[in-house]
C-alpha cells in the first residue's frame, strides 16, 4: 500500500505513516495546535513533490499560506502580519516562497462545506491530474481541518468519517483529519484507521497514539515554538 511519511521518525514507527485508503485522525482540545501540527506534516510532504488538497474550514487561505511560509522560513508569524521584519528575515521569506511555489499545495477555504461538495472537489482535481499529468496533480493527500466545521447528515460526524473513508478507497489516497475532542469522540474513534491525540502546555506538547494499523501505542514529546508555531521533536534526531 502506498504511505507517506509524517516527517516525524517515531510517529511514522508506531502508526505507520499516512496509509493510501485509511482516515489518519488527529484530534485535540481546542488551541491545542492541531493545525500546526498538520501543516508541518503538509510541508513534509509536499516537499517530496507530491500533491495535497487541505480542505481550511477554519482559516482562510492567506492565513494558512503565512502559516507555512513562517514554518519554512523560521520567520516569526507576528512579524509578518505586523511587517516588522528584518532584512534577514525578509530574505528567508523570499527564499520560502520561492520555495514553496515548487509544491503542489491546493487550498480550498469553503466555509461549512458538506461531504458531497468536498468529495466532488476531491475527484475533479484527480481526474484532471489523469487525463493532462502535465499540467495538473495528481492527489496524494487530503487534509480535513476540521471535522465539527462541516455539514453533517443523518449520521452525525461518525458518519462523514465513513463517507471520507469511502473517498479515500476510492481515490487511493489516504485522509488526514483533524477534530476538537467531545462526546462523539469514541464513535468517530472507531470509524478511524489511525487515532494520534494532541495536548500542549505552553511550549510542551504531547502526542499520544491510541489507535494505529500495526497496533502500536506510544507517546512522542514535542516542542511548540510560540512564535513560528513549529512542533519539532525534543530529541532533534527524531525530525526527519
Amino acid at each position: 500500500m502506498k504511505t507517506l511519511t509524517t516527517g516525524y521518525v517515531e510517529l511514522d514507527r508506531l502508526t505507520g505513516g499516512l496509509t493510501a485508503g485509511e482516515i489518519f485522525l488527529l484530534s485535540g482540545a481546542t488551541g491545542a495546535g492541531k493545525t500546526s501540527l498538520a501543516l508541518n506534516i503538509v510541508r513534509h510532504i509536499a516537499r517530496q513533490e507530491k500533491a495535497v488538497l487541505y480542505f481550511s474550514l477554519k482559516e482562510i487561505g492567506v492565513l494558512i499560506a503565512q502559516r507555512v511560509l513562517s514554518l519554512e522560513s523560521g520567520v516569526p508569524l507576528d512579524a509578518m502580519r505586523n511587517h516588522s521584519i528584518s532584512g534577514t528575515e525578509a530574505r528567508e521569506l523570499t527564499r520560502a516562497a520561492m520555495e514553496n511555489k515548487k509544491w503542489d499545495l491546493l487550498v480550498d477555504e469553503t466555509v461549512g462545506i458538506g461531504f458531497f461538495e468536498l468529495s466532488k472537489k476531491a475527484r475533479h482535481i484527480q481526474e484532471l491530474g489523469k487525463e493532462d499529468p502535465d499540467e495538473f496533480p495528481t492527489l496524494d493527500l487530503i487534509v480535513v481541518d476540521h471535522l465539527q466545521l462541516m455539514k453533517a447528515g443523518e449520521d452525525g460526524f461518525p458518519g462523514v468519517i465513513r463517507d471520507l473513508k469511502g473517498l479515500a478507497e476510492e481515490l487511493e489516497i489516504p485522509v488526514l483529519l483533524l477534530a476538537i475532542e467531545g462526546k462523539t469522540a469514541p464513535e468517530r474513534e472507531a470509524a478511524a484507521d489511525t487515532y494520534v491525540y494532541l495536548c500542549r502546555d505552553g511550549e510542551w506538547a504531547w502526542l499520544t497514539v491510541f489507535k494505529s494499523r500495526s497496533g502500536e501505542e506510544g507517546v512522542l514529546d514535542l516542542h511548540f515554538d510560540l512564535k513560528t508555531l513549529d512542533f519539532t521533536p525534543r530529541v532533534s534526531a527524531g525530525k526527519q
